[in-house]
C-alpha cells in the first residue's frame, strides 16, 4: 500500500581470519568461498519508523565451525532453529537432552526442531544474561 513500510537490511561479517588478501582476484576462488567458517548478523532496519531508521531485527548466520557470533570480544547466542540473535534480555530455551540446542521464545513457542531434537525432550528456560558462555 502506499503507507506500507519498506524494510532495508544489511550483512555485517563478524568473524575475521586475519586474511586481508583480496582472495577474488586468486585463481580459482570465488568470492565468499571461505563464508561457511564464517557469522554473519542480518540487521533488518525500517527507514519509515517514527524518528527515523530504527533496528527491527538482527539475525545471526552463523557458520558450521562457530558457536556464536563474535562481536565486540563477546560470544552471543544464536536460535539453531530460525538464527535469531538472541537478547540478554530474552530467556533462552535449552534441551536438556541435545547438547548446544538453544531456542528463542518463538521458536521454543511453536516445538521447533532441527537435527536430532524432538518436541518431547524436556526444555529448561535460562536467562540469557546469566549464561553468556553456552
Amino acid at each position: 500500500g502506499a503507507g506500507a513500510s519498506r524494510q532495508h537490511a544489511a550483512l555485517h561479517p563478524h568473524h575475521d581470519d586475519g586474511d586481508e588478501d583480496d582472495e577474488s582476484s586468486q585463481a580459482g576462488l570465488q568470492i565468499g568461498a571461505d563464508w561457511p567458517r564464517a557469522s554473519f548478523a542480518l540487521d533488518v532496519y525500517d527507514p519509515a519508523a517514527p524518528g527515523g531508521l530504527a533496528l527491527v531485527r538482527s539475525v545471526a548466520i552463523r557458520g558450521p565451525a562457530l558457536d556464536g557470533v563474535q562481536a565486540d570480544g563477546e560470544v552471543q547466542e544464536c536460535c539453531v532453529v530460525c538464527g535469531l540473535l538472541l537478547s540478554p534480555a530474552a530467556p533462552i530455551y535449552r534441551c536438556s537432552v541435545c547438547q548446544d540446542f538453544d531456542a528463542c521464545g518463538a521458536c521454543f513457542a511453536r516445538c521447533a526442531c532441527r537435527g536430532d531434537h524432538r518436541p518431547d525432550h524436556p526444555m529448561r528456560q535460562m536467562d540469557a544474561a546469566l549464561h553468556p558462555d553456552g
